[in-house]
């Protein structure tokens, strides 16, 4: 979804811990991010891919999860 989102000419930052999956994101032209919590620093939206609730658990509640970073009054899906 990133990627295509980056194609369709939106600037998209993201973070994937599968180093080859962030490599090809950043070849398409998006920004790669070193965290979770960095990727959403100051960002108004946020979209959140994970496969199960079990990963989406720690990746916006964990002590360097995404709703931590993300400021008041963002969006996240």
């Amino acid at each position: 979804m990133a990627t295509n989102l980056v194609k369709e000419g939106y600037s998209v930052t993201g973070f994937d811990l599968y180093p080859p999956s962030l490599e090809k994101f950043q070849k398409a032209g998006g920004i790669p991010s070193t965290s979770l919590s960095e990727s959403a620093k100051d960002k108004p939206f946020y979209i959140v891919m994970v496969a199960s609730a079990i990963q989406a658990q720690p990746a916006l509640f964990a002590d360097d999860g995404i709703v931590k970073a993300l400021p008041q009054g963002a969006t996240l899906l």
